[in-house]
């Protein structure tokens, strides 16, 4: 499950985001995961709601964007949506 260590390495930078502006806490997250990214929402989300405890972001609500892949080929001008033709 790399979604725990995607969450570790994020509340880390968020911390230091903080600490660099003087502030003491977050009140929402938003983040966009790519749907070909390898990334579980849903493990994402419950890795977030376990290891915001005792951090900057423990009563930060988390906000999940899902960014459908798309595709474009010049040669033929036409782009391609996930799930769509």
């Amino acid at each position: 499950m790399h979604e725990y260590s995607i969450v570790q390495a994020l509340v880390e930078r968020v911390d230091a985001e903080v600490q660099s502006r003087g502030a003491s806490r977050v009140h929402r997250l938003s983040i966009s995961i790519g749907e070909l990214s390898g990334v579980d929402p849903e493990l994402l989300a419950t890795a977030y709601y376990t290891f915001r405890e005792t951090t900057v972001c423990e009563q930060a609500a988390l906000d999940l964007t899902i960014v459908r892949a798309r595709w474009h080929a010049r040669a033929v001008a036409r782009r391609w949506i996930a799930g769509r033709s």
